[in-house]
């Protein structure tokens, strides 16, 4: 998953998004980071 968020990350238009994207998931962002 780690890998998708930074694919989001890196893309602009989902910079604002990716934050709403990963409560939709229900994804720590810590977890992202770490894997």
């Amino acid at each position: 998953m780690g890998n998708i968020g930074t694919a989001l990350a890196q893309n602009s238009d989902f910079k604002l998004s990716n934050m709403e994207i990963t409560a939709g998931f229900d994804i720590n962002p810590d977890k992202l980071k770490k894997n």
